[in-house]
Parts: C-alpha cells; structure tokens; sequence
C-alpha cells in the first residue's frame, strides 16, 4: 500500500467516525431539545407578563351648552386621579377629551369607530382603549363606558350609568372602568382539560392592588392569533363552544379547567398560533338563541324542542364522587317559534349549561354556552332533512317488512296443519309462494342503495352528525333483515315439513 492510499483511506475513516459521532449526538440530542425551553419564547412570555398595559381613555362629551371648558376641565382632572391611584404602576396612561356634535351618545359602532381613531398614533400602541360618552340631562349625567381591546379586536359589553352629582362623576368613570375592563391571558401550556396561562400585568398584581383580578370561579372565553412568518396578524379566531374557568391565580401564573364542545380543542403555544383568552360576564338575564340550518339557505328551525341542563362540569361539583352521576336537571324546555328563536334564561346553579337541540329521538346539536353573556347568538344545526327522509324510506321498508313476516307466519300455520293431514300437495303450493318472497338479499341490497345516497348527500353538505346517523338507522335495518329473511328460516321450516312427512 502506497503513503499516499493510506493517508487516503485514514482520512476516509476519520470523517466516517465524525459523521457517526455527529448522527448519534443528534439522535441522543432530539429528546432533549424537544423538552428544552424556547428562550426566545419565555423571554416573550416575561414581557407579556411585566410589561405594563398601554392604555387610552376617551371620554366624549354630548353637544350640550352645560359642557363649558371648566366642568369638562374638572371631570377630566378627577378621572385622571382616580385611575392614577387605582392603576399607576400596571398602567401607561393616556387620556383624551373630544366634544361631539350631537347629544346622542350611544356607542354605536360608527361613534365607537370616530372615537378610536381620534386617539393619535404613538411610538407605544394603545393595547386598550376605553371609550366613554356623556350627556347631561336636567342635573343628570348619564354615560356609557366600553372597552375596546386592540389585539383581539373585540369590545366588551356597553357598561350604562347614570351619575347625578358632577362631584361624583369622575368617581363613576372609574367604576364603569374597572366594570369594564377584561383582564387578558396568554395559554402558555393545556393537558387535557387543564390549561396554564400568564396574566398581562400580572407580575404587578398584589394583594393591595385594585386592578381587578381574576378570582376561582370566574369564566374566560379563549382566542386564536394566527401568525405569518414575518409575525403579522393573519387572522383571529374565537374557539368555538369553548370556556376555560379560573382555578386559581400566583401572581401572573393563571391555572384552571377547559369546558369545551370538543376534546383537545386549546393547544398551548404553538408555532405561529398564539391562543389568548380575556374574562367574560353574564351581565344579561337571558340569552334569546336563533337556530338556524348549517347550509347555504341558513333557514330558520321552528318547531325544534330545546331543552337546556346543568353543566356536568357544576354537577361534578356538588355529586359524590363515590356515586355514579345523576341525569342532568333540565333548566329549561321549549320549542323554537316561527321565527326559529328561543329565549333561555340566564340560571345561578350552572352558569355554562348544555343546550341540546332534538328533532324526534336525535340529539342535533349538544354545546355548551355561557347564557347571559350576550343578548343574542346564532346557533348553527346540522341539516335534520337527510336523515328524516331515511327514517322515513326505512319506516316504509319496515312496514313492508313486518306485512311480510306476518303473512309468512300465517302460511306457514297452514303448512303445518296442511302436512300433518297429509295433503302435501297444497304444502308444495304454499313452499313456492314462500320461495317467491323477497329475498333478504334483494332487500340489503334496496337498503344499500338509501344509505349511499343519503351518505353522499351528507357528505357533500359536510354533515358527518347526519352521515352517522344514517349509517346507524341502515344498520339496524339491515340487521332485522337478516333475523327474519334469513335463508335459515327458511330452510328450518322445510326440514319441519320433511319431518312431518316421514311420520306420516
């Protein structure tokens, strides 16, 4: 071997030897590095947590001649005092002051749209803004507050209130403030149903504090941030049927149960999806729910029964773990009118409860909803039609069916009677009009036909609840089928003859 082949082949096999040092690293490696902690991501995490809240208040006044300069002058001194005492180290406030040109100060969507933009851009974006109109009427100052979250684009419900001292008013301001405000949280981590969450501001949070604080019991509605590889919002998405109710609170570290419609459905921090969840009230007495077709008509459901029950999550609560649980208390049971709506009242002994939707023996829809939360929802339902027109093709094969079976019975009483006289002849009549029923074969095959095509209906409207429905009902037809037509039943009732024949 040459000095120049051996120089050759030890190189060869110093790089072979890194190369499987370096493939073993990795393999012994991955494990941990999926265990390791992103830093980037809890370094993210600590900001959201210790940065202080970028806040802005805009408080409108109505056209009204009683508005001079120093009255509007001293309701802006004492709010900025209040909320300077109650949120000076969680808060980076800014205030702002406009007079309208009207005396009408409801919030609706295009005064609320002119109040958010008058608030000017800063190097520090506004997170929250609150929004407030006032009105003087006769020695009364009624106003209306909202709070308005710029990274959700969500608005909370309008906090209305009527102050009758000008003393005072700046005093309500705040309440109807700290009433409105939604404290934030970030889902840092879920394991089936439990989900752990930081608190915006929470590291400021203590006991002395008066920013308000989430507390065991109280109930968030969570939502999705969608991310494009440059961090730019996408999109935002509400997590559907979907609560997460606090257990309890550390400081910013926020941990407790998810009450959802489905399994699964909050995953935690996920590459370039973000899940957020902010505090939800019951502040209406009822809820009135328009049910409406899952379809491109979105015609209304009349004439459904509602019923509305406790919660398992609250039954859980007060049952003895030692015994099985009872059936859920109905709260609520009605049918939906013309218009396809129902009004479900709001109840203290299960403030989320199960709203079922039945149409005949099928539960149509089962989810859980947070009554009182709004004045009105929409609740989309699958389209009942396909399964009914199976329930009703298979009622009409069942019937057909039992007329069969009744009218083999009584010939088949005749046979009998016939063969044990010895008159076979008009047995082997009645053996060949037997042979000349349909078939169970002919009848799965009839019963194939229906489950396809109502199958494919269902599948192409994307309603896998009334394809499983369908499945199921031809199942349990195809089973009576072969119970009674069964080819040995038959060939029993001619081994019964052949029996009676040799006797005789």
């Amino acid at each position: 071997m040459t000095t120049k082949t051996h120089q050759f082949l030890t190189r060869s096999l110093s790089i072979r030897a890194w190369l499987c040092l370096l493939i073993v690293g990795l393999t012994v490696m991955s494990p941990l590095a999926a265990l390791a902690i992103d830093p980037l991501m809890e370094r993210q995490h600590e900001q959201f947590a210790a940065r202080p809240d970028q806040v802005s208040v805009v408080v409108a006044f109505s056209s009204s001649p009683f508005w001079q300069f120093a009255s509007i002058q001293d309701v802006e001194n004492s709010l900025r005092s209040q909320l300077s005492i109650a949120y000076s180290t969680t808060w980076s406030l800014t205030q702002y002051t406009r007079q309208l040109s009207t005396d009408d100060i409801a919030l609706s969507p295009s005064l609320m749209t002119y109040l958010l933009d008058s608030v000017p851009a800063s190097s520090l974006p506004t997170e929250k803004t609150f929004l407030i109109a006032i009105e003087y009427q006769s020695g009364q100052f009624p106003f209306h507050v909202v709070e308005y979250d710029h990274l959700l684009e969500s608005q909370s419900d309008v906090y209305t209130h009527t102050s009758s001292d000008l003393r005072f008013l700046g005093q309500d301001l705040a309440i109807a403030i700290e009433s409105t405000f939604r404290p934030l949280v970030k889902i840092t981590a879920s394991e089936k149903d439990q989900f752990t969450a930081l608190m915006k501001t929470g590291e400021y949070i203590d006991s002395q504090s008066q920013l308000p604080r989430f507390t065991p019991g109280d109930l968030l509605t969570p939502i999705n941030i969608y991310y494009d590889r440059k961090g730019v919002i996408l999109k935002r998405e509400p997590v559907p049927w979907t609560y997460l109710q606090v257990n309890s609170r550390d400081r910013a570290v926020v941990t407790g149960q998810i009450i959802s419609a489905y399994s699964n459905v909050i995953g935690g921090s996920r590459r370039r999806i973000e899940t957020y969840a902010v505090r939800q009230k019951a502040n209406h007495p009822a809820t009135t729910i328009s049910f409406v077709r899952r379809d491109s008509i979105k015609s209304p459901l009349s004439g459904y029964l509602v019923k509305s029950t406790v919660h398992p999550h609250y039954q859980s609560v007060t049952a003895d773990n030692s015994s099985p649980l009872p059936a859920p208390e109905i709260l609520s049971e009605d049918y939906t009118n013309r218009q396809g709506k129902l009004t479900i009242p709001r109840n203290s002994k299960s403030p989320i409860q199960m709203v079922n939707v039945i149409s005949g023996e099928s539960i149509l829809v089962r989810v859980p909803m947070l009554i009182g939360a709004s004045p009105a929802w929409d609740l989309p339902v699958p389209n009942d039609l396909i399964r009914l027109a199976v329930e009703g093709q298979l009622q009409v094969l069942e019937t057909e069916l039992t007329d069969l079976v009744a009218h083999r019975a009584v010939l088949m009483a005749t046979a009998r009677k016939l063969a044990k006289s010895g008159k076979f002849d008009e047995v082997d009549k009645i053996l060949l009009e037997m042979k000349n029923f349909p078939t169970a074969r002919a009848l799965k095959v009839e019963l194939t036909a229906i489950r396809v095509n109502a199958v494919n209906k269902a599948t192409e409207q994307r309603n896998r609840a009334a394809a499983n429905k369908v499945e199921s009902l031809c199942s349990k037809a195809t089973e009576l089928v072969e119970k009674y037509l069964g080819e040995n039943v038959y060939q029993a009732f001619e081994d019964e003859i052949e029996e009676i024949k040799k006797t005789i």
